[in-house]
């Protein structure tokens, strides 16, 4: 028996990759509406999600804020 104990893991995989695939076009759709379109018009994305852009020294950001229209229009 020991030799199958990764069976119940395996089909729980399964079970989730099968709910992923089911879940995609439902996104899809969700995402053409939320751009007003009624059918989705948009490849696939591709993205490295765990790259993360470099963040300007702190002199930059400073003038960022300074310059800023938000910040401009509340003070």
């Amino acid at each position: 028996m020991p030799r199958f104990r990764h069976l119940p893991a395996l089909a729980l995989l399964r079970i989730e990759e099968e709910h992923a695939e089911h879940e995609l076009p439902v996104c899809r759709q969700s995402l053409a509406a939320a751009l007003g379109e009624t059918e989705p018009a948009f490849g696939p994305v591709r993205a490295d999600l765990l790259a993360h852009p470099a963040v300007p020294e702190f002199p930059a950001l400073v003038a960022l804020l300074v310059d800023s229209v938000q910040l401009r229009t509340v003070g």
